[in-house]
């Protein structure tokens, strides 16, 4: 196992209720897009820790290992939690998002993870992970977006996008213990 930073779940105090409707810049539309993307994170959070989680049992006997996954699931669980409370807001804004959310998980997580092969589910999380941490580091490297947004979620973005890439290779190196072949990665 190659070394990797300590995955410390961290859990700062956002003041969402404080961010005005219209956060990224005062535009609706960018406004929009970014919540439309924020929307879908925490069912895929919770999935990204399911399906890392069916091969915790391989790594019992690892105590580096067993912390590196811990410290996954919790700043996974973390960042589910908070994009939770931001869809609330939403709601309490007016915003009808419950349908759609509920239809996106019921095909996504009722139906086609209940049929994929555990190790595709893997697959799938290390390909997603790898993009997030791509996007988290665009985020430190052309701010441009994140300048822009209200303070609070600027802050709230720039922690997601450090945590992101501190647990970048977690999923990536089970899946290369489980199944290194090209064609599933």
């Amino acid at each position: 196992m190659r070394q990797h930073p300590t995955i410390k779940p961290r859990r700062p105090d956002f003041k969402l209720r404080e961010v005005p409707r219209y956060w990224q810049s005062g535009d609706p539309v960018a406004t929009h897009l970014s919540n439309a993307l924020f929307m879908l994170f925490p069912a895929g959070e919770r999935f990204f820790i399911r399906s890392v989680r069916r091969y915790e049992s391989r790594y019992r006997d690892d105590p580096a290992r067993m912390k590196e996954l811990r410290g996954f699931y919790g700043q996974e669980g973390a960042h589910a939690a908070v994009h939770d409370e931001a869809i609330r807001i939403l709601e309490e804004q007016g915003y009808q998002v419950r349908d759609h959310l509920d239809r996106f998980e019921k095909v996504c997580f009722e139906f086609l993870e209940k049929r994929l092969p555990d190790v595709l589910a893997l697959s799938a999380t290390a390909a997603t992970e790898h993009f997030t941490a791509l996007m988290a580091r665009n985020a430190f490297d052309n701010p441009v977006f994140t300048e822009e947004a209200h303070p609070e979620m600027r802050k709230f973005m720039l922690w997601h996008a450090a945590e992101e890439i501190e647990h970048k290779a977690v999923a990536y190196d089970v899946l290369q213990d489980v199944n290194p072949s090209w064609l599933v990665r």
